[in-house]
């Protein structure tokens, strides 16, 4: 019975097995009839019928269209939807169509580096040749790749993203789906169309840097339009002389024309067209097709072989113009017993001169998968092209998948053979294609002979493969960037340059950049990792110094060390840059008017700074995909930018020179330096579609703080002292009511109040908790007034006024007290006198061991300029029993000034660390 049951599952298996292989077969004659049914609609489409008919068809739309939009106008006049729905050029779109500002989703995953689009000449599944296979390995080095369909949808406005293998997209264009990219041109309307398609595909997948590769000339407008627009690089790969198609019209050759002059590279993969390309341009790379040997070097032999019993000549590949059919049916004909099998699309080519023989099989095409199958059926391979303008420039990729599987191979002599002569057979006509194949046969006879010719097959094989292809490819690419160099100033804080230099290296996708880190001698912690850093990273150098040279001392020997960089970054090691950071900022470089550009940021005190949602590191690369893709191409001019990042050609340098090195370890120099661009005729802008986080200050936070003022008092002395005029505070940006506060940011700023530091001017936004501390992140002054300001208030007011109410809200009105609160030492209160406060109800002068007070020039400057109601010293020395004896000093010393104001003393208990003030009042 065991027996018997399992004889019963062995024919239901062997029963499955066959009604598998049977729909397996159905699937591949139904795959044949849609690739056949595919490539006679192309031919359609290119055949002089279809273009004439086409061409009547437009012109009456041009007729008939005005007439419609007409009528229309008279039956009812549009409503204040439709006319919503006219672009500002006057385009009309669909009701259903999205507005282009709807929100972003990104599909595919974050760019590892530059993204790669191609505009092809055939569609991915095909025929899988040349710009499949480039893709291929372009999409294997880490590169996201776009393939775009040859063929349109009419469902809406967007870009249709597909996947066809990891790092490897397909995408569908909107537009006509019968237009015809062998034909037909794009005109103004239509590149429109693609262009605002592609800017929100950019927008939406994040795409910073990217090569645009052509291969076909009828995109030619797009990809110039989208380097002129988006600065991605134009690559046009001359694979075939266009002149030598039947289909291409004058307008795609001038398309062709435009593209050998214009393109920031062309590749070319014969001769013949290299010769014609550096004619036209001096950025030429010769990269030739090639084979993908571990594909074609082992395979079983197809089932359908087992019906023929002679010799089989075999030959796979397109059966169009240059395929010489006459040389086949001539051997065909005079070796009846040899079987010619031929597979490959025949689309409307005239192949009736092979039809009727018996031992010719027109099999049609065949998957890429399958063709090792196949070609390991024949005996010998052949190219039997015929010799004309077209294949003069051919280098057929055949050729290499042949060597690979290690067939005898008879061709055609082409003269991008001439390199492989003695490795395949020649043959011109029918009856040399035979002695050929006759000599190819009898290789078998001389097992050594064999040995060698399967060995130089194989040797040439391995040596042409289109995983090095790639390679060259992505390395002719590189090229095309001149290099940059991010110098990058390290002075302690470890964690701090980690974090900045693992962005770096996870969030640059510029092709061509080092880092060089100069260290200003810090401890032995940072110089061994760096050491440790350098020896796994090759594009790091490092520069250690044995003392603390400065700012711009560093960057200086950063500079001079990038000898061979084009561009320079200065960048602070308490950053963290976001994806694709530096290829925006490199682009705006492009602009032979623009000197010097930085990024906006969540530090800074200036306009470059802007508030930001998120609280800790991990919300940094949301926020700035977000906010970089809401403002893309946006940017504005600034007086000053902030040289925590800043980013510069070498010609600013050649200009202007260095960094002014006399500002010691730092402060002013980005003020300097920023004046300079400007005085040579430069622009320095500030980059809204770029954003770099900077922690702020992690060096100069090491400082004590009476230091930190010595330091800035003594360099803006200097800074004077070189320009002869009074410095001028940075502004931070006022995002109020009035503004045009991005969308965004709407319930982050309904709950922000607005204060200004008198030190810098700088207006700041904070969300008020309960433990708020209200502290200058422009200039680093962190008095301590919560307590005081309340007090100071209740003062102004007559009654108790609760924090919140102390402050002025966004968009509210000036009601309640302006309160300007002074920091620690004589440079804040030097300051007042150049800012705004006049307007205020009281000012807070926070004191150091009486440092302040005890200057009445100052104080009377600043009280006559101000004029406030209230004046009020917080004392704060470093001991609380030295705090009797101060008040009592600067109440004497000061106390003719001090009447003028009716001042209020507030003494401030540090050690108890309780915000109880006591109020002394004058007067």
């Amino acid at each position: 019975m065991p027996q018997d049951r399992q004889k019963e599952l062995e024919r239901e298996v062997a029963d499955l097995r066959q009604k598998v292989e049977e729909q397996r077969l159905r699937i591949r004659r139904f795959d044949e009839q849609l690739r056949i049914k595919e490539e006679t609609l192309r031919w359609i489409f290119s055949s002089r019928v279809y273009r004439f008919s086409q061409g009547i068809c437009k012109g009456i739309d041009k007729i008939l269209l005005p007439l419609q939009r007409l009528r229309r106008t008279k039956s009812s006049p549009p409503t204040s939807q439709q006319q919503a729905e006219l672009c500002t050029n006057g385009e009309e779109h669909d009701a259903d169509d999205e507005p282009l500002d709807r929100p972003l989703q990104r599909t595919l995953p974050p760019a590892a580096s530059f993204d790669v689009i191609r505009l092809p000449i055939i569609d991915w599944d095909f025929r899988f040749q040349r710009p499949q296979q480039l893709m291929r390995e372009l999409a294997r080095e880490g590169h996201r790749t776009f393939y775009v369909r040859n063929r349109f949808h009419e469902a809406h406005s967007d870009i249709e993203i597909g996947e066809i293998a990891e790092g490897i997209a397909e995408l569908t264009l909107p537009g006509p789906a019968q237009l015809s990219v062998y034909t037909e041109q794009i005109d103004d309307d239509l590149l429109e169309l693609f262009f605002r398609a592609f800017d929100r595909l950019r927008r939406s997948e994040a795409i910073h840097q990217a090569a645009v590769i052509v291969d076909l000339p009828f995109w030619e407008p797009l990809a110039q339009e989208l380097r002129r627009r988006f600065g991605w690089k134009l690559i046009y790969d001359c694979m075939d002389e266009h002149a030598g198609f039947s289909t291409n019209t004058k307008q795609m050759l001038a398309h062709e024309e435009s593209l050998l002059s214009s393109s920031d590279l062309v590749l070319t993969t014969a001769k013949v067209l290299t010769e014609r390309a550096r004619k036209h341009n001096d950025s030429v790379s010769v990269i030739p097709n090639a084979g993908e040997y571990d594909h074609f070097a082992t395979g079983e032999p197809h089932e359908f072989y087992k019906q023929l019993s002679s010799s089989v000549i075999g030959y796979y590949g397109a059966i169009a113009d240059w395929f010489d059919d006459a040389m086949i049916a001539n051997a065909a004909r005079l070796r009846p017993d040899w079987d010619f099998v031929l597979i490959g699309s025949t689309g409307t080519h005239d192949v009736s001169s092979l039809e009727g023989l018996a031992n010719v099989h027109l099999l049609g095409e065949k998957p890429y998968d399958e063709l090792p199958r196949w070609v390991h059926g024949f005996d010998i391979a052949c190219i039997p092209f015929k010799d004309n303008e077209l294949t003069r420039a051919t280098n057929p990729v055949k050729f290499f998948e042949y060597m690979s599987a290690g067939k005898p191979v008879v061709s055609t002599p082409l003269c991008e053979l001439e390199p492989y002569e003695g490795s395949y057979y020649p043959a011109s006509d029918g009856k040399s294609f035979v002695e050929a194949a006759e000599r190819a046969l009898a290789e078998s006879a001389d097992p050594q002979s064999h040995s060698q010719l399967l060995a130089l097959r194989r040797q040439i094989g391995r040596e042409n493969t289109w995983k090095a292809r790639g390679l060259a490819l992505h390395a002719a690419i590189c090229g095309l960037y001149p290099k940059a160099a991010i110098i990058i100033i390290s002075y302690h804080n470890l964690e701090i340059l980690q974090q900045c230099l693992e962005s770096v290296w996870s969030n640059t996708h510029y092709p061509d950049f080092e880092v060089i880190v100069v260290d200003n001698a810090s401890g032995e912690e940072v110089t061994s990792w760096l050491r440790s850093e350098a020896k796994r990273e090759p594009r790091l150098r490092v520069q250690f110094n044995q003392d603390n040279r400065g700012f711009a001392a560093a960057n200086n020997q950063g500079i001079e060390l990038a000898s061979d960089a084009e561009y320079f970054i200065l960048l602070n090691n308490d950053t963290i840059v976001p994806q694709g950071w530096l290829s925006r900022l490199l682009r705006y470089l492009d602009n032979p008017t623009i000197g010097l550009v930085g990024p906006v940021t969540s530090w800074a005190g200036n306009e470059a700074r802007i508030p930001v949602p998120y609280e800790d590191p991990s919300g940094i690369e949301d926020f700035a995909y977000k906010h970089c893709a809401q403002h893309s191409d946006e940017h504005f001019d600034i007086r000053v930018l902030a040289m925590f990042c800043v980013a510069m050609r070498r010609g600013l340098i050649d200009a202007i020179g260095l960094l002014d090195e006399r500002y010691g370890v730092g402060m002013f120099e980005d003020d300097d330096f920023s004046m300079r661009v400007r005085d040579a005729g430069y622009r320095c802008i500030c980059a809204e579609d770029c954003f770099v986080h900077h922690w702020g200050e992690k060096s100069f936070k090491k400082l004590e703080r009476p230091e930190y003022y010595s330091i800035f008092e003594s360099n803006k002395a200097k800074f004077e002292d070189k320009w002869g005029e009074e410095w001028r505070a940075h502004v931070a940006r006022d995002w109020n009511a009035d503004s045009a506060t991005p969308a965004h940011y709407a319930q982050f700023t309904r709950d922000l109040w607005v204060w200004s530091c008198p030190l810098c001017n700088a207006k700041h936004h904070s969300l008020l908790e309960e433990d708020t501390k209200l502290d200058c992140h422009n200039c680093g002054a962190t008095p301590e007034t919560r307590a005081a300001a309340v007090e100071i208030a209740r003062v102004i007011k007559g009654r108790p006024v609760p924090m919140e109410h102390a402050l002025r809200k966004q968009g509210e009105e000036d009601a309640a007290p302006r309160l300007y609160i002074e920091g620690l030492s004589t440079p804040q209160l030097t300051a007042i006198c150049c800012s705004s406060g006049e307007q205020a109800d009281a000012v807070l002068l926070s004191d150091h061991k009486g440092q302040v007070l005890q200057n009445p020039e100052l104080i009377e400057k600043a009280l006559a300029r101000m004029a406030p109601k209230g004046v009020f010293a917080l004392a704060s020395p470093a001991g609380d029993s030295h705090q009797p004896e101060l008040l009592a000093r600067i109440a004497a010393h000061q106390l003719d000034i001090i009447e003028k104001a009716k001042p209020a003393f507030l003494r401030f208990g540090i050690k108890e660390k309780h915000a109880a003030a006591t109020l002394l009042a004058r007067g």
